[in-house]
């Protein structure tokens, strides 16, 4: 290429920032200093996402660290901060897209009085003009209007609760609100906290109600109140709603006890993606109600109390019936006491019944406290009807430790049926001997085998089963998973006895897992070799094939008698 199209092209803005978005910080930092063409790519780059304020504040005036009377290390500025100062903060300021401050468990941090100075002295009121996604995990929510704009699109917050709860709550409060105000165009919000939401419920609600272009909240556990929900149901661009357990917090459950929706003019006409905590009845309730989305792809429902068989055959009658895009089941009846199940509770194979004539559905997951009531022809039959299957998870975690009813012969009957398993969870009895096999099936695409709380005593014979099935080492290997990832209730709840026999079945799986990969490899080298011996038997036993000869190379034949041949 001639050099002076090679310079043009290395010119261009569009090309150079899809070059600099894959380098690292500091290949992006030696570009900046190549030519004034790099100049602006590399930098939009290098402060597109930061982390922490801090290195924008000493863009504004030199910082040092002090102690102050409780011993504490603060960042404090040296010196005012003048007009002059702001030109080069400027500079880099609407280059910044994201901002995620968590603010460290120790010190230094950034004294409280240097947000004051920057809010005095700014000369806009928009200190970031670009910025889409604001994270901030410290104790004062206050600082982080500093950083809102009509035009940013995340929210994540983080509402430390013995900071506020000395306030009454107020600035939690104030802080939704301000939101509220200064956040129209938002469409992610993620609130972490760990106090009840009846403390912020009329400002939420609010917050709620104006942002008409949200498409994803997620919030703190049992924060999905009727009133949260009803707020969220004439959202017309809201796709996913959910709560988490992990790092999310959690609230009081009392506020999802009862549950019930408000009417209202097409509810929840985009929402694809739907996580609840309720008594499963009020759930089929919420079904059965023309508030219910109906282009829901995923529904994950946790009950709060044990529930029948019987409503959880309602449960995924519905789910059969009301949505026909409906592809992720999730059904966690998890109680958060470890209360006796009776046999009754049990749950069979009829309970599944209504959902294995649904062919959309490609991830189930069901969570109980005691072991399903299904053995390994019941396997077969839904491997059977859900040929499509890619993620099954059938109660493989049960906390009533009773001898599983099914064995790793379940597994056969899902290598057969369904070639697009990825994940699989099954509760076994790995103490009885594996079948035996001529020429198994293996799984194609398996990438993770749990066996939750499953019995096991022979590890090596179950991991010498186990690579007869499993698929071939790649570039994702097989993850072999064991154990119990219960919420904090539920773990307090597991006596020392029982918690001794999880961790020495985990053990044991974890021996599997260990050996597995070597035995996979053996495997596959072994198939290997036999593949090039069928071939090579093959090809004898086609045998020699004629000599083919041009005409010139014939040889000739002479029809003289041999003794005048001279």
């Amino acid at each position: 290429m001639d050099t002076t199209v090679a310079w043009r092209v290395l010119r261009s803005p569009e090309l150079l920032s899809l070059i600099f978005c894959c380098m690292d910080k500091a290949n992006n930092a030696a570009c900046a200093i190549v030519c004034r063409a790099w100049l602006n790519p590399s930098l939009n780059e290098l402060w597109r996402c930061i982390h922490g304020p801090l290195i924008l504040l000493k863009l504004l005036a030199p910082m040092h660290k002090t102690d102050d009377s409780c011993g504490t290390s603060r960042w404090l500025f040296s010196r005012f901060v003048l007009p002059s100062d702001w030109l080069r903060f400027e500079f880099y300021a609407w280059r910044i897209r994201r901002l995620n401050y968590c603010e460290p468990d120790g010190p230094p941090i950034i004294d409280a009085s240097v947000f004051a100075e920057v809010a005095r002295t700014r000369p806009t009121i928009t200190l970031l003009p670009h910025l889409q996604h604001l994270a901030w995990h410290t104790k004062n929510l206050n600082q982080a209007i500093l950083f809102m704009h009509p035009n940013l699109t995340g929210l994540v917050a983080r509402i430390d609760e013995p900071f506020v709860a000395a306030e009454g709550f107020m600035e939690a409060r104030c802080f939704l609100i301000e939101a509220a105000v200064r956040l129209p165009r938002l469409t992610l919000l993620d609130i972490r906290a760990s106090f009840s939401v009846v403390h912020v419920q009329n400002a939420l609600v609010n917050l709620l109600c104006g942002a008409r272009q949200l498409k994803k909240v997620v919030l703190p556990r049992y924060w999905l109140s009727s009133a949260v929900i009803s707020a969220l149901a004439p959202s017309p661009c809201l796709e996913v709603l959910q709560w988490e357990y992990i790092d999310q917090g959690q609230g009081d459950a009392a506020n999802v006890h009862t549950f019930e929706i408000s009417a209202c003019d097409r509810p929840f006409p985009a929402l694809v993606d739907l996580s609840l905590e309720v008594n499963i009845q009020d759930a089929i309730e919420f079904m059965e109600s023309s508030s219910f989305p109906r282009h829901l792809k995923m529904f994950y429902v946790r009950s709060l109390r044990l529930v029948p068989p019987s409503d959880v055959q309602r449960f995924f009658t519905l789910c059969s019936t009301i949505s026909h895009n409906l592809t992720h089941i999730y059904l966690d009846l998890h109680t958060n006491t470890l209360e006796v199940v009776p046999e009754s509770h049990y749950i069979s194979l009829a309970t599944f019944e209504p959902v294995l004539s649904c062919p959309t559905i490609t991830h189930l997951t069901l969570t109980f406290n005691a072991p399903l009531s299904i053995t390994d022809a019941d396997v077969e039959t839904f491997a059977s009807r859900w040929p499509s299957m890619v993620a099954l998870y059938l109660n493989d975690e049960p906390l009533w430790l009773e001898t599983p009813g099914l064995t790793l012969a379940a597994l056969l009957s899902l290598t057969e049926h369904c070639p697009k398993l990825e994940e699989l969870g099954l509760y076994v009895d790995a103490t009885k001997p594996p079948p035996s096999l001529s020429v198994p099936t293996p799984f194609a695409q398996l990438r993770i085998l749990d066996f939750g709380t499953s019995p096991i005593e022979d590890e090596n014979t179950v991991a010498i089963f186990l690579s007869r099935i499993c698929p071939f080492p790649s570039s994702t290997p097989l993850q072999v998973v064991a154990g119990v990832a219960l919420d904090p209730v539920l773990q307090d709840a597991i006596d020392s006895e029982k918690a001794h026999e999880i961790e020495h079945r985990s053990e044991g799986w974890s021996r599997v897992k260990t050996y597995l990969p070597m035995l996979l490899t053996l495997r596959a080298e072994e198939r290997s070799r036999v593949s090039e011996l069928e071939k090579e038997l093959e090809d004898f036993r086609s045998g020699p094939q004629p000599l083919q000869l041009s005409p010139s190379e014939s040889p000739v034949v002479s029809t003289q008698p041999a003794h005048l041949c001279g």
